[in-house]
């Protein structure tokens, strides 16, 4: 959650690395492959997660709307959420 917090911000992938990858988290790439992960399912998660929460559906951009949702919810909450409506997540 915190790479994606990061990025959400505004930072860099490379700044996301060094912030919040150290020694031991996630590299530039699998950081990257999250990323475009979440752009690419935007649509259909943002669907269902609107009847969990309509309020977010006034975010204007994808990240908007993820910040909004990040800001109320835990990631593996809301993942949990889609997991449980039978969408497909890691």
């Amino acid at each position: 959650m915190a790479v994606l917090v990061c990025l959400l911000s505004g930072m860099s992938l490379n700044k996301c690395a060094d912030t919040v990858g150290c020694i031991l988290g996630p590299s530039l790439r699998t950081i990257r492959r999250w990323w475009r992960w979440i752009e690419a399912r935007h649509a259909l998660f943002s669907f269902r997660l609107l009847d969990r929460e309509p309020e977010w559906g006034r975010a204007v951009h994808w990240t908007d709307f993820w910040r909004r949702a990040l800001a109320q919810e835990r990631l593996r909450e809301l993942m949990a959420y889609l997991d449980n409506r039978g969408l497909v997540v890691p």
